[in-house]
């Protein structure tokens, strides 16, 4: 397994609400990890479109401690600048290193966030 391709930081978004009642548009950053990109492949591809979502990128990542465990709706910035929204967080256990991984499929989003 090799986490080579930088540094990515998770953050969940603000639950709070901002004025008018709308949602906030603020994340608080849980955890920054190496990561390694992975190839999305077509079973993962066409099975998120059948949900109207996309995945854009798959990383692999390693599990981070439980109080900052990640979650499908979380956000993450990856090294290229973009911040992408976790479809689904898929927990597995690598057999060349025998860790505990987690693969995280990730949707490209436009919304501007405040991150700290």
């Amino acid at each position: 397994m090799q986490l080579n391709d930088g540094i990515c930081t998770f953050y969940r978004p603000d639950d709070g609400r901002g004025s008018g009642n709308f949602p906030g548009k603020t994340a608080k950053e849980l955890y920054p990890a190496w990561y390694g990109e992975r190839t999305v492949g077509f079973s993962r591809f066409f099975t998120a479109q059948q949900a109207n979502t996309r995945v854009d990128v798959l990383i692999r990542v390693l599990r981070m401690p439980r109080k900052n465990q990640i979650c499908a709706g979380d956000l993450c910035r990856l090294r290229d600048g973009n911040l992408y929204r976790i479809v689904q967080a898929q927990f597995v256990r690598d057999p060349e290193a025998g860790c505990e991984c987690v693969d995280v499929s990730l949707e490209r989003i436009g919304e501007k966030y405040e991150l700290t």
